[in-house]
């Protein structure tokens, strides 16, 4: 029993330090989003600006930024995780702010009004869609900071920097122009 709480043990050692060394790493890709050519909207963005315009026009400020700008968007990242039931699009893709269930846009469209209100700068914020693996198209929306973008994403109670996402971006919005967006630079 000893020699097996001994072998646990240093085990358990070894996964800390190669969890600290991995987060200790150089971030892999870039740590903005670029704009690249111009290119059409989501379908379910463009339906919804059809019927909610206003969450499709540029914003002010509605008062001064959150002091710590990285605390706000991780309150408001869990705070919506939590509030919101993941549940996908019965309907095919149909974007529209989640109030008690919604999908991975959804939540990013509940997140951007919630910080916004609270006078996250809206002209730091911005959607962004990618491809993975495992879930196919994935809409986030995307937090502009000084030191690089990060992700609000609807499977994460944390802030993910760009770079460290190894996703296959399709698509970023324009934060000024809410209506353009653009294909992701290499």
């Amino acid at each position: 029993m000893t020699r097996f709480v001994i072998i646990a043990a240093a085990v358990m050692a070894i996964a800390v330090a190669v969890a600290l060394v991995l987060l200790a790493l150089p971030a892999r890709g870039p740590r903005f989003l670029a704009a690249g050519a111009d290119m059409a909207p989501p379908d379910g963005f463009v339906a919804m600006c059809h019927v909610r315009a206003d969450l499709c026009q540029p914003q002010l400020s509605t008062g001064a930024p959150p002091h710590d700008l990285r605390a706000a968007l991780d309150r408001v990242n869990k705070a919506v995780n939590t509030r919101v039931a993941q549940r996908p699009d019965p309907d095919g893709d149909q974007w529209g702010p989640a109030t008690s269930e919604g999908d991975c846009e959804d939540l990013a469209i509940a997140k951007r009004i919630d910080l916004v209100a609270q006078g996250f700068p809206p002209d730091r914020l911005f959607y962004a869609v990618a491809w993975l693996t495992e879930d196919g198209r994935h809409a986030v929306l995307i937090a502009r900071l000084d030191d690089g973008d990060v992700i609000l994403d609807n499977r994460f109670d944390y802030l993910l920097p760009v770079a460290r996402a190894k996703w296959r971006w399709i698509s970023v919005q324009s934060a000024a122009e809410p209506l353009v967006w653009f294909e992701v630079a290499a």
